[in-house]
């Protein structure tokens, strides 16, 4: 082992140590309660995830009809999407 290969690990060793030793503990968090599908009570609020599922249909449901209204009020006017070129797309050019 040369001389840099040595500083770079005694470095990394630091600073590893370091960043452990400043963060804080990790505290346990509850998971979210799991919904069962088809368990909605009709008239009760919809959960969150459930409400996001429903705009993604609503949106597939769009874009599958061409409903450029409805795709125009569900997605952001700031909506990027990259290809896998890395290309960025903005919404009006999608």
């Amino acid at each position: 082992m040369n001389r840099f290969d040595l500083a770079a690990a005694v470095l990394f060793v630091a600073v590893f140590a370091s960043s452990a030793a400043a963060a804080p503990p990790a505290s346990p968090v509850p998971p979210a309660p799991q919904a069962s599908a088809g368990a909605a009570v009709p008239g009760a609020p919809a959960t969150a995830a459930a409400e996001v599922e429903r705009v993604e249909r609503e949106l597939v449901a769009a874009i599958s009809a061409g409903d450029m209204a409805a795709y125009d009020r569900i997605v952001a006017d700031d909506y990027v999407a990259y290809s896998d070129t890395g290309a960025a797309l903005t919404k009006p050019e999608i």
